[in-house]
């Protein structure tokens, strides 16, 4: 390697080690290879201005001058607010607010702001070659990293599932991309097994060979059609029931779901890896459709349609 490492960030996220917040970003190397960044010097903070500063400490939020010294758009003298764990934010924001009091930055999400505080947009460079890890990463720890223009190349996974009607048995799931197409069937003692299938006996094990080959396989991306409201949601819920992890990152948190701010849906964290669902994408890109039905949206953008299709389209 080179002395300075070209990459792209994939994921900034966070975890609390020993009662603080270490900022985590996956990304990408140019040589394809994995890699983490470890920053312990982050903190949570937001701003209220200066002249709030005597009251806001009445609802605990202790204010400092910044130095070289801010001011919000309006001109007007701001202070630093800092908390222990950005799970603290929310609450002391949302005090300050019915006590009158405005917040600057205070929605920012923590991990974006180790992003946006050195102007990363996605490549980056990294000071030296990294250490190797266990996991097969690289890892920089506490590094500087400066904005870059190297374009990577991702690796793409999709996933599909069927159930029952009911959602409430996994029948198969489906692997496609990074150079692979598998299908994994639940086929329960007495039934064949289908040729080219994987085939397990219990849904338990099915999911776990799953989440074992999805590791193998490493897709920077993880990508599918209502994939997180659907696909994702279904295996998180039967997963917790089975005791699978489903450890699908290359970190060794579980999958995590929670509410889209301010609309329906859900967002997912897959540790290390880019998670795309279909429909979201092209509800962002204001892609209007009949029905949001895999099999519309084929026909209608790629004039395909699927081989078996159900009464409701999909």
């Amino acid at each position: 390697m080179s002395d300075m490492a070209h990459g792209f960030v994939l994921q900034p996220t966070y975890r609390i080690e020993d009662g603080v917040p270490v900022v985590l970003v996956y990304g990408i190397l140019e040589s394809g290879a994995p890699f983490l960044i470890r920053d312990t010097r982050s903190r949570p903070r937001f701003h209220i201005e200066t002249r709030d500063a005597a009251r806001a400490a009445e609802f605990g939020a202790v204010a400092s001058p910044e130095s070289p010294s801010r001011h919000n758009l309006a001109g007007v003298p701001v202070s630093r607010v800092e908390t222990r764990i950005p799970s603290e934010v929310p609450p002391l924001r949302d005090r300050l607010h019915r006590a009158g009091i405005p917040t600057y930055e205070a929605d920012v999400r923590f991990a974006l702001r180790y992003l946006m505080d050195r102007g990363l947009r996605g490549s980056l460079e990294l000071p030296g070659p990294g250490e190797p890890a266990p996991t097969g990463m690289r890892l920089w720890h506490d590094p500087d990293p400066q904005p870059s223009t190297w374009t990577p190349s991702l690796r793409v996974l999709s996933l599909d599932i069927e159930t029952d009607p009911q959602g409430r048995r996994l029948l198969a799931v489906a692997l496609a991309g990074c150079g692979v197409s598998e299908v994994f069937l639940f086929t329960p003692p007495g039934f064949a097994a289908v040729p080219g299938a994987a085939s397990f006996s219990s849904e338990p094990e099915l999911l776990a060979a799953v989440v074992k080959r999805i590791r193998e396989l490493d897709p920077d991306i993880l990508t599918g059609w209502n994939v997180i409201d659907f696909d994702l949601a279904v295996l998180h819920r039967m997963g917790q029931a089975w005791n699978v992890p489903l450890t699908f990152g290359r970190g060794p948190e579980p999958l995590r779901l929670r509410p889209l701010r301010g609309g329906p849906g859900q967002a997912a964290t897959v540790e290390g890896r880019v998670v795309l669902d279909g429909i979201q994408l092209l509800r962002g890109a204001f892609v209007r459709l009949e029905s949001y039905t895999l099999n519309h949206a084929a026909e209608s953008l790629l004039g395909k349609s699927k081989t078996l299709v159900d009464e409701e389209g999909g």
